[in-house]
């Protein structure tokens, strides 16, 4: 409705210049079409300030509702998700993988896991591994890794992640998910030792 107001307030300033420019005019009635030029511009101005500030507010309120449908759906997930820098601190986690790696909320694991080469993989250089496969190709799926939870106990980690970038395409952060694999992991160990078993017994 705006816009098309707006639209519509152009035209007139325009019509009424192309007709100023056309028919000369003298006194009074030059002074009256001036006046009336003047007002319809500054009518054209405050519409077109008011389209704008219209549209930047629904582009507001879209992202906001869009972002949290993220979160929501991020903060539902069974999966676990996190944000990290590049230096291995978490900026966002989840209850998932708060969970996961036996924390009682996404804020205690955010607080006291800062440091995730040196203390989450049991495997210090899997980090910079991490890191290597993100700098070649900006995503990896099925990082399979030993991760060292809380409370002591090691299981395994199969994470599927990616660089996220700005439009310049400055990195802003690491964002993926996890999944707790150790029951599938002690399975398939468990099977190939049974085979080895049999085979050195035949």
């Amino acid at each position: 409705v705006i816009f098309g107001r707006w639209s519509f307030i152009f035209s007139m300033v325009a019509g009424l210049a192309a007709g100023l420019a056309l028919v000369p005019l003298e006194g009074d009635m030059l002074a009256g079409s001036l006046i009336a030029l003047g007002g319809l511009g500054i009518a054209a101005a405050t519409a077109r300030r008011a389209y704008l500030g219209e549209s930047r507010a629904a582009e507001l309120q879209q992202k906001l509702l869009d972002e949290a449908s993220y979160h929501a759906f991020v903060d539902s997930a069974i999966e676990g998700f996190f944000r990290t820098t590049r230096d291995g601190r978490y900026v966002i986690v989840n209850p998932a993988l708060a969970k996961i790696y036996g924390y009682d909320s996404p804020a205690q694991l955010m607080s006291e896991l800062t440091d995730i080469g040196n203390s989450l993989y049991v495997d210090p250089n899997r980090r910079k591994e991490f890191e290597a496969a993100m700098a070649a190709d900006g995503k990896h799926h099925g990082f399979v890794s030993q991760i060292r939870r809380r409370d002591g106990r090691i299981i395994w980690i199969k994470e599927n992640a990616r660089s996220v970038r700005d439009e310049d395409g400055q990195f802003l952060f690491y964002e993926g998910m996890v999944e707790d694999i150790t029951a599938q992991v002690e399975s398939k160990e468990a099977v190939e030792r049974a085979l080895r078993e049999t085979q050195e017994a035949a």
